[in-house]
């Protein structure tokens, strides 16, 4: 597994984490390791709370019709949400706003995408869209 994840991607995905869990009443946060391929563990108490992938979008949250995200770590995700019960949250920073969806139970398409920008051919890979309207206002 190739990691292309910047200093700056960690710093945002840190400033996402620690904005979500300071809603949560009594919750602490984890980063899990890349084998686990979502970010974050939430813990309420000693409970697991949530896992959360966590996204930092350089568009106001109404730009675009949908948001794309690894079908990997849709799947991952998903079947850890399953798995243990827990949901699995996508937390993205937008321009204007924080914004959350729960992927835990809604079926979505895997259709090719990603981006050219860096002319990697890693970065067409298989990915889901989720319609921007399901996504909350943390």
């Amino acid at each position: 597994m190739t990691l292309y994840e910047s200093a700056s991607d960690r710093r945002h995905e840190q400033e996402i984490i620690t904005t979500l869990a300071s809603r949560i009443p009594n919750t602490m946060f984890v980063k899990l390791n890349m084998t686990w391929r979502v970010d974050y563990a939430i813990y309420q108490g000693h409970n697991l709370y949530a896992f959360v992938e966590c996204k930092r979008r350089f568009v106001n949250s109404k730009e675009y019709p949908t948001i794309i995200l690894s079908g990997t770590k849709f799947a991952e995700g998903k079947r850890y949400a399953k798995e243990f019960n827990v949901p699995f949250i996508f937390a993205v920073q937008f321009d204007d706003c924080l914004k959350h969806v729960d992927l835990s139970n809604d079926p979505f398409p895997l259709r090719i995408g990603g981006g050219r920008q860096r002319n990697l051919a890693s970065d067409i890979d298989l990915v889901i869209e989720i319609p921007s309207n399901k996504f909350k206002v943390f």
